[in-house]
């Protein structure tokens, strides 16, 4: 993925302070925690949401970045914008993809 240089430069540095804090028994998680406990452990995807909204906080964004949507809403919500673009509906589409398969309750 094209990154500008910023992101590069930004990452060495969060790599450098990384290695400071864990030394080299880190986690081979991309962010992990630095700054609370337990330290090296993978960032809590509520913990990745305020430090989200902190940085567009702090960068002045006009509109937050999108806290509290998981993936799976924002797949749930494209899918329907596709079928909708197709004429279709997502529970039309869903019983025409399962007919004729049992599934248990």
């Amino acid at each position: 993925m094209p990154v500008d240089f910023l992101v590069v430069q930004a990452f060495d540095q969060y790599v450098d302070e990384r290695h400071e804090i864990l030394g080299s028994g880190g986690s081979d998680f991309l962010l992990v925690n630095l700054f609370r406990a337990p330290l090296g452990a993978p960032m809590s995807p509520d913990a990745i949401g305020e430090l989200c909204e902190s940085l567009g906080k702090r960068a002045e964004l006009s509109r937050a970045a999108g806290r509290g949507v998981r993936a799976g809403d924002r797949y749930a919500r494209l899918r329907a914008r596709r079928l909708a673009a197709a004429g279709r509906t997502a529970t039309a589409a869903t019983s025409s993809t399962t007919a004729g398969v049992n599934r248990p309750n």
